[in-house]
């Protein structure tokens, strides 16, 4: 009589099982997502670069901040002169 746990166990290790099937699958369920970012990133852009901080300021901010409502909340602060 087989194992059915061992079985599956090893189909586990192998690197190749399933691998492009799932980065399919993936990508097929994050593919909606740059829809609802696009409208965030052009707000938070257009705010940024209208208030004082330059284009590598807006870009690190970006990258370093992982919180939409803490850009805004920058940006409100840095041009009612109150941050920097």
């Amino acid at each position: 009589m087989q194992n059915s746990v061992q079985d599956h166990d090893s189909s586990i290790l192998d690197p190749d099982h399933r691998a492009p099937q799932a980065f399919l699958a993936g990508s097929r369920a994050i593919g909606p997502l740059p829809v609802g970012v696009a409208p965030f990133v052009l707000a938070y852009t257009l705010s940024a670069r209208s208030a004082v901080l330059d284009l590598f300021q807006t870009q690190l901010m970006s990258t370093v901040v992982f919180a939409g409502g803490a850009h805004f909340n920058a940006v409100g602060l840095i041009t009612g002169g109150r941050l920097l």
